[in-house]
């Protein structure tokens, strides 16, 4: 682009060459890349603005070196009136009341008032004197600044509104040239223009409802003679005195009819704030008559909320939102506007073409339905289409909540099927739902454990053949439950001592809980224990003479006691005791010396109730039953041992806690279980 002599150091057209863009007094090629180039600059944006606010040095000496003396456009003799300065004479879109004064005579038409000017001209109010009427005027470039471009626009206005012919389209008189420069005179309306009215405020909805309708249906009528306006704004809406509105300034019309040439293939058609995406894109090949729906879209909006759908700082910022963004639904900004004429007025003003209404007439029949209360075919969106609409409006925002929405409901998610104790709540769930539970099945492991003793000194594993095996050296608890979640159950097993030591047992126990004795911790539960590969004679050995049964037993005992484990802060065992064989079965062996033999499965089952604790052997041999208190009292030695440690017992609560943990037992000895089951019953009354 050639810039005249002024250039600039950061690649900005100079002064003269804004000022000719101003006046549109460049190439069109010249034009098309001042225009992109302010369209990002806000610098050249805001020279821009000055220059067209303010009368510069460049238009008063074009206008004293242009005149045009005929006596067919000179001022006006009347007594009221002053001849203008010699020299000074108007000149199409120069003209100016601020240097030439009014009225003059074109022609057989007398200017009376400057109504207003733009890129394609200047419009004035009138008198016909032939016809005796008040017509508008306009003017197109002069002789100086005309070019080919815009000398093809003007006369496509013209052409374009001669086609028209419909009650709310302004009408043609007359077209035609004064030395080389075109003029035509069109209807001349009295109310000013729609954007005048709105600047005072925002429309009632069914007056603006019934505004756009009737622009809508003059909009069709256009379409349908191959014309799109393409600049559609409340500018460009005129009214009449009785309020009738009329759609005017087709200078940046297109006729679909014509050979393209008037513009270029990437040139941006329309005004910053109601133009179309497509049109904001520049590719006008791409422009059809849904750009003008969209035009009567943005007329709705301002009407119904008093500003154009997008509205910044800048030229180049809006054309953005334009590009990018979606429309604030207009009850944003007028609260109790009707769902359905929000979604009319939103529909209109889609992205994408063919989203918004198939025609201006398809649009002018559902603002007619809404108007006379009939179903619409546009449908306010529902919950979640209004959230997704929510969330184009505002990415950043909805990115962020999004995100902060899936931390909260994913972060308890995630802990909840990552937290190592989600199978055991699981099982305690049906548990409390009276539900019999397999902690262990046939073959394979628990659905959930944890050791609770012994842990650094014990392991567990399932075998090649598919039984789950406990080996601990020391006292192992490994749970299976941490809450039986009922004071009435039954818990059953079946073992099969593998390993043993001579002092080994294996077995089950019940209602585990954790004290804490000032910084040591003391494990309580009860057990149901038994050795089945060692002779129990051995035992009595380790027992002192005098308390020796004088009768060596039966058999291998079973037993049922109380125990009292008591961990320091590094795990390390301080004290245990047990209550003795308070509850007991003596059986037979599978020791057979000297020989070894294969243990058998062992049946155990325990049935706890608020009332005892009762144990049968293999089906068929019940231990002695225990009740609580006498449990308790079982423990008393060990309490007292407790107490003269230091350990301040007495506050412990009950010391058989029905609703502990519940798993496998195993001390210095290998076992393997199967057919583990948890079963609550039904309540019974407390003793």
């Amino acid at each position: 682009m050639s810039d005249g002599t002024s250039s600039s150091t950061n690649n900005c057209p100079g002064l003269d060459v804004l000022q000719a863009f101003s006046l549109g007094a460049l190439s069109d090629e010249e034009l098309q890349a001042v225009a992109e180039h302010a369209s990002v600059c806000e610098r050249c944006e805001a020279v821009l603005a000055t220059i067209e606010n303010k009368a510069d040095a460049l238009v008063s000496g074009l206008r004293r070196h242009v005149s045009l003396s005929s006596s067919d456009f000179e001022p006006a003799t009347d007594a009221g009136a002053t001849a203008a300065p010699s020299g000074d004479t108007i000149v199409g879109p120069l003209a100016d009341t601020a240097e030439v004064r009014l009225p003059v005579r074109l022609l057989h038409y007398e200017l009376t008032e400057k109504l207003g000017d733009g890129g394609m001209g200047v419009v004035y109010k009138a008198s016909d004197t032939r016809l005796k009427r008040t017509v508008a005027v306009k003017l197109g470039p002069g002789v100086i600044l005309r070019g080919d471009e815009a000398r093809a626009r003007f006369k496509t206005e013209a052409e374009a509104v001669a086609r028209l012919n419909h009650p709310n389209i302004v009408r043609l008189y007359e077209f035609g040239e004064y030395r080389g420069d075109p003029y035509f005179a069109m209807d001349y309306l009295d109310g000013g223009s729609l954007a005048k009215v709105l600047a005072a405020g925002p429309l009632p909805e069914r007056k603006a409802a019934e505004l756009v309708m009737t622009l809508a249906s003059a909009m069709q009528h256009a379409h349908d003679s191959g014309i799109i306006h393409r600049d559609l704004k409340p500018a460009n809406v005129l009214l009449n005195s009785d309020g009738a509105a009329k759609i005017t300034d087709f200078g940046l019309a297109k006729l679909l009819d014509a050979e393209q040439g008037c513009t270029r293939s990437e040139a941006l058609i329309g005004t910053v704030g109601y133009i179309s995406p497509e049109a904001a894109t520049g590719k006008t090949k791409d422009i059809g008559p849904l750009v003008d729906v969209y035009g009567l879209g943005a007329i709705l909006y301002e009407a119904l909320t008093g500003r154009a759908p997008f509205k910044s700082s800048s030229k180049a910022e809006t054309l953005n939102l334009v590009r990018t963004q979606l429309p604030k639904p207009p009850s944003s900004f007028q609260r109790g506007i009707s769902p359905v004429l929000e979604a009319i007025c939103l529909r209109c003003l889609e992205k994408k073409p063919k989203h918004r209404f198939e025609s201006a007439q398809a649009l002018a029949d559902d603002l007619g339905r809404w108007l006379r209360g009939e179903p619409t075919k546009t449908k306010p969106p529902g919950p979640l289409l209004r959230i997704y609409l929510w969330s184009r409006r505002r990415p950043a925002l909805a990115v962020g909540l999004f995100l902060a929405i899936v931390a909260a409901v994913a972060t308890p998610i995630v802990l909840h099927f990552t937290d190592p104790d989600l199978k055991v709540v699981k099982i305690e769930r049906r548990l409390a739902n009276r539900e019999k539970v397999v902690l262990i099945g046939e073959t394979g492991g628990p659905k959930w454990l944890r050791w609770r003793n012994a842990k650094e000194r014990g392991k567990s594993s399932v075998s090649a053949d598919g039984v789950f095996t406990v080996d601990a050296f020391g006292r192992g608890a490994l749970e299976l439950v941490r809450n039986p979640q009922t004071d009435h159950f039954r818990f059953r097993a079946e073992i099969k001592h593998t390993t043993t030591m001579k002092t080994g047992r294996i077995g089950i126990f019940i209602g585990m809980t954790e004290f804490n004795l000032g910084g040591d911790t003391l494990l309580n539960f009860g057990q149901v224990t038994f050795n089945d590969m060692e002779d129990a004679h051995f035992a009595l050995r380790l027992i002192a003479p005098e308390k020796r049964p004088k009768q060596p037993p039966l058999g291998n005992p079973v037993n049922l006691d109380g125990h009292l484990l008591i961990r320091g802060p590094e795990g390390g065992h301080r004290y245990d005791c047990n209550a003795g064989m308070r509850g007991e079965y003596l059986f037979k062996p599978a020791y057979e010396p000297p020989k070894f033999k294969e243990c058998p499965w062992r049946k155990i089952e325990i049935e706890v109730s608020p009332k005892s604790v009762q144990v049968t052997w293999e089906g068929k041999d019940k231990l002695k039953e225990i009740t609580p208190e006498e449990w308790s009292n079982n423990l008393s030695h060990c309490f007292k041992i407790l107490n003269e440690r230091g350990y301040e017992v007495a506050a412990l609560p009950q010391i058989l806690h029905l609703r502990g943990g519940v798993g496998l037992f195993v001390s210095n000895a290998s076992a393997s279980f199967r057919n583990v089951v948890l079963e609550p019953l039904d309540d019974v009354p407390a003793p």
